[in-house]
C-alpha cells in the first residue's frame, strides 16, 4: 500500500484530487476531450486505475471538474479587476486587460478544447450560464457608457473575443490589451458622436 505523505487521509484526498484535476487539464488541452479516461489520467498520474474512480466516475466527468474550475477561477480573476476600477470605462478596461491576460496564461485552452465535443446537456447549460456571467461586467460597464443596442454590444463583445483569441496565438498580452481597449474607446466616441447628432 502506498504511504500517504500528506498529514491527514483528508489532505491526501483534497491534493490528489488537484493532481488528477491538472494532469485531465493537460490531457484535455494537448489531446483533447476524447482522451480523458479514467485510464489515461491514471496513468499519467502514476496511480491505478481504480483509485481515479474514488474521486471521478468516469472521463465526462473529469473534463467537467476541470473546464467548471477553470470559469470558477477567471470569474474571481474579473471579479477583483473590475472591482478595482471605479468609472464605467476603467471597469470595462479592467475586464479586458482581465480577461486577455487569462488567455495569455492558457486559462481559457480547457473551455477552448471541448470545441466540437458532444457535451451533455445539462454540462452545456452550465457553460452558458457560466460564460454570460463571464461577460455580465462587461455588458454592465457598456450599458452604463450608453451602448445598449444588442447588436452594438454583441460587437464590442466581438471585439474582446477576438483579442481573447489573438492573446492565446501568442501575441504579447500587452499589445492586444492597447489595441482592444482602443477599439472600444473608439466605438464609444462614435456612439457618443451619434447620440449627440440626434
Amino acid at each position: 500500500m502506498p504511504k500517504i505523505k500528506a498529514k491527514s487521509i483528508l489532505e491526501h484526498r483534497e491534493n490528489q484530487h488537484f493532481h488528477l484535476l491538472e494532469v485531465a487539464k493537460q490531457l484535455l488541452v494537448t489531446d483533447g476531450p476524447k482522451a480523458v479516461t479514467p485510464g489515461s489520467v491514471a496513468k499519467l498520474a502514476g496511480i491505478s486505475r481504480p483509485a481515479v474512480y474514488q474521486y471521478f466516475e468516469n472521463g465526462t466527468a473529469l473534463i467537467e471538474y476541470v473546464v467548471l474550475d477553470d470559469f470558477e477561477d477567471s470569474l474571481d480573476l474579473i471579479d477583483k479587476a473590475v472591482a478595482g476600477a471605479t468609472s464605467p470605462r476603467d471597469q470595462a478596461h479592467a475586464y479586458v486587460e482581465s480577461v486577455i491576460n487569462q488567455a495569455a496564461q492558457g486559462m481559457h485552452l480547457s473551455a477552448s478544447a471541448l470545441t466540437g465535443w458532444p457535451m451533455p446537456e445539462d454540462f452545456k447549460r452550465k457553460i452558458n450560464t457560466l460564460h454570460r456571467k463571464q461577460i455580465e461586467p462587461f455588458v454592465a460597464a457598456m450599458r452604463e457608457l450608453g451602448v445598449t443596442e444588442h447588436v452594438e454590444l454583441a460587437l464590442l463583445g466581438g471585439i474582446v473575443e477576438t483579442g481573447v483569441k489573438l492573446a492565446e496565438t501568442g501575441i504579447p498580452a500587452p499589445k492586444v490589451i492597447e489595441s482592444v481597449c482602443d477599439q472600444i474607446d473608439a466605438a464609444l466616441a462614435r456612439n457618443r458622436g451619434a447620440n449627440h447628432n440626434h
